[in-house]
């Protein structure tokens, strides 16, 4: 009796032979990358509210509040593209300790 190749492939799963986590990393980065401009959005707009209601209270004029908010988007900004960047490096560093095993196990890369 011969086994199918699904019997193989979930013997192969059911003792650590198969990796699922390199397929299961695209579908979890591609949804952080989606998430982080919306964390960063509300973060930034928690911040804006919280700069303008210490400036109201310290008697500064609505019309001065331009500055917080122009300073408010540029760290918005700079906080979207690290928070981007390292989000892609953390996912790279685990998709290549995947490639390293292969290529170590002689499976191919």
């Amino acid at each position: 009796m011969t086994d199918t190749a699904a019997v193989l492939w979930i013997r192969d799963f059911l003792f650590f032979r198969e990796f699922v986590t390199p397929g299961v990393l695209f579908a979890a980065y591609y949804t952080g990358a989606l998430l982080i401009p919306v964390v960063v959005f509300d973060l930034a707009r928690r911040f804006r509210r919280r700069v303008q209601a210490r400036l109201t209270a310290e008697g500064v004029l609505p019309g001065r509040l331009r500055t917080p908010v122009a300073w408010t988007a540029g760290y918005a900004v700079v906080a979207f593209l690290l928070a981007e960047l390292a989000w892609r490096m953390m996912f790279e560093f685990m998709l290549a300790y995947f490639q390293m095993h292969a290529a170590i196990t002689g499976l191919g890369g």
